[in-house]
């Protein structure tokens, strides 16, 4: 009777422990969400195109994340090389860690050199350094023809989770940089730049757009065509009642 109980009581501590342990099972929300342009890439032969995308910090802390070229399979004529903003490494890098701080955002993707006709597919992987199981994959595919055309992959832009504004590349620049931004809803757009003492200085986009990725350039220049001074100043976007503004340097 004793090992009857006993082997009873086992039973049901198990059985309690197993419970609990799938009681909390739960998913952990993703600390960072990677946002870019269309996967589906038609490039004209012989010329370099780039596939950009952001990466933002969904989290209360600072997160590292591994940025691994999974799959590298373009025609041997072809490369690749992966890129943070506007420098972009050696085509046999194949991995890239980075630091984004709470809140901020990090712009990278990949400029591909294409050589004549043929067809290719890279496969990017991102994951967080702290927790591998939190991860993202993007596969790419290149197709390389004498018509240029773009394909728009409505089910991406589906998954945007959250507006955000991304760090200008390159910073400090001369004369142009690149503004990349994030839209969770389709609406009016307001990005601006603005000087230290608060004057705007060029409304270089308003307008509707579509929820998604964007980047816009900004070529150092006023509102009037006029080249701006060496200076520090700001850009202010404004979307989806909300307002953000980061810093960025202009030096000549």
């Amino acid at each position: 009777m004793f090992l009857l109980n006993r082997g009873f009581f086992v039973s049901v501590i198990c059985w309690m422990a197993i419970s609990f342990l799938r009681g909390n099972d739960h998913p952990r929300d993703a600390s960072f969400q990677f946002v870019h342009e269309n996967t589906e890439i038609h490039s004209s032969i012989d010329s370099t195109i780039r596939f950009d995308g952001l990466i933002y910090n969904l989290s209360s802390d600072v997160v590292h994340i591994t940025i691994l070229r999974a799959v590298n399979d373009i025609p041997q004529n072809w490369n690749s090389s992966m890129c943070i903003g506007m420098s972009c490494y050696s085509p046999s890098t194949d991995s890239i860690a980075i630091e984004i701080s709470e809140g901020d955002s990090a712009s990278c993707g990949l400029s591909i050199q294409i050589n004549g006709e043929g067809e290719g597919v890279i496969k990017l992987h991102f994951y967080n350094i702290d927790d591998t199981s939190d991860s993202a994959n993007v596969d790419i595919s290149i197709n390389s023809t004498p018509t240029v055309f773009i394909h728009e992959n409505e089910s991406e832009k589906a998954l945007v989770k959250k507006f955000a504004l991304g760090s200008n590349y390159p910073n400090p620049f001369n004369p142009t940089t690149k503004i990349s931004y994030v839209l969770k809803e389709s609406g009016t757009v307001n990005l601006s730049i603005y000087d230290m003492r608060g004057r705007l200085i060029n409304a270089v986009f308003n307008g509707n757009q579509n929820l998604g990725y964007h980047v816009v350039d900004w070529n150092g220049r006023d509102g009037l065509g006029r080249p701006v001074s060496s200076g520090t100043y700001f850009y202010t976007i404004k979307a989806e009642n909300q307002v953000y503004t980061k810093k960025m340097t202009l030096l000549k």
